[in-house]
């Protein structure tokens, strides 16, 4: 799967309900404390994550985001 991240920045939760790998921020936040979220096979240790344009991953048109072992999805930025 794949979505399309065309604002100038996002959190992490909201980027977990957006791509549908998560039903809500709730259970987002349960996943991350569980250290089960990676972003281009980097564990995310905080909910507070924001990615934006100007982050390391904007070197980059996309990155992987992952949730546990199986459910990968690409984020491509426009």
């Amino acid at each position: 799967p794949c979505t399309v991240f065309t604002d100038d920045s996002i959190g992490i939760l909201d980027l977990l309900v957006a791509t549908g790998l998560c039903k809500s921020k709730g259970e987002a936040r349960r996943h991350i404390k569980g250290n089960a979220v990676s972003l281009d096979r980097q564990k995310v240790q905080s909910d507070t994550v924001t990615i934006q344009k100007g982050d390391a991953f904007a070197s980059k048109d996309y990155f992987l985001l992952q949730l546990g072992k199986n459910k990968i999805h690409l984020v491509v930025k426009e």
